[in-house]
């Protein structure tokens, strides 16, 4: 019975919500989202082994991890129907070393981004090109394993 109650109370609120609305009318459309125009955030992490295994003895273990900006469009215009389109690029670099004589690695990077962007903003080509600093540790280690002889 009581199942029955709220079933019926149930169709009710929607059919009399149903009622109430009133015509439809056209829904404003939102403007499509433009990476060139907003700040972009990247996380990208990884793994790398065997590092330099042909040219040391040393079997390097490193764990990079690097949080980039990017900046809106500095400066823009029309190339082969799509955009050709400069942005600013700033990168943290934060790479633990497990194997391997040097303990971690952190930098910072800056460059120019130059991409194509084709007019839907569904595809794009890129060149970069830039600099930075870095610093890094080291552990002590034996010599001759150092120099390259085992």
């Amino acid at each position: 019975m009581l199942r029955r109650v709220l079933l019926a109370g149930l169709a009710m609120v929607s059919f009399s919500s149903m009622v109430h609305a009133g015509p439809v009318t056209t829904v404003p459309q939102e403007t499509a989202y433009d990476p060139v125009k907003h700040w972009e955030f990247d996380l990208e992490t990884g793994a790398l082994w065997s590092v330099g295994h042909n040219a040391s003895p040393l079997n390097y273990v490193i764990l990079p991890q690097m949080l980039t900006f990017k900046s809106p469009a500095v400066l823009q215009g029309g190339l082969w129907g799509g955009d050709l389109v400069l942005r600013n690029r700033f990168s943290l670099l934060i790479e633990p070393i497990i194997e391997g004589p040097e303990s971690y690695f952190i930098g910072a990077n800056a460059s120019g981004i130059l991409e194509w962007w084709n007019p839907s903003r569904s595809f794009n080509l890129f060149f970069s090109a830039g600099g930075g600093l870095g610093s890094w540790t080291a552990r002590a280690m034996k010599w001759k394993v150092a120099r390259g002889r085992t």
